[in-house]
């Protein structure tokens, strides 16, 4: 996890545990991680926290688990796909990428189509 404060918004860059290890491994070690972002945060009022959070959207108890924890909200409802793989992996062609905040509005969310990683980027637009 990476943080910093700019302009009185908190910027929380992070990559949570993959999956490759067992669901139920998987899980108990995201949700720690998912605490340890909440205890370093929970003080601030606005915040983004951006990356790869290896959760599933569709996954609707991991999903929810996170916003709840987190307190914040999904810049983007829809199920837009941040992640592609044409090897063998757990995750093919879903969202695991996010970008969350507290206390900020945000508009036009959008996924840059693009193949230079196996991840797509983000972009928001932040109102402040």
């Amino acid at each position: 996890m990476l943080k910093c404060k700019i302009n009185g918004v908190t910027v929380v860059n992070t990559h949570l545990i993959p999956s490759n290890y067992g669901n139920k491994l998987t899980n108990f070690i995201r949700e720690n991680q998912l605490d340890q972002i909440r205890e370093c945060t929970k003080f601030d009022s606005k915040i983004i926290i951006a990356g790869d959070m290896n959760i599933d959207s569709e996954n609707r108890k991991n999903y929810d688990y996170m916003l709840y924890c987190l307190s914040v909200s999904d810049a983007s409802i829809r199920n837009n796909i941040t992640y592609w793989a044409d090897t063998e992996v757990l995750y093919d062609d879903k969202k695991l990428d996010y970008f969350l905040t507290r206390g900020l509005e945000t508009e036009n969310y959008r996924v840059i189509d693009t193949y230079i990683s196996d991840h797509k980027p983000i972009v928001v637009k932040i109102i402040c």
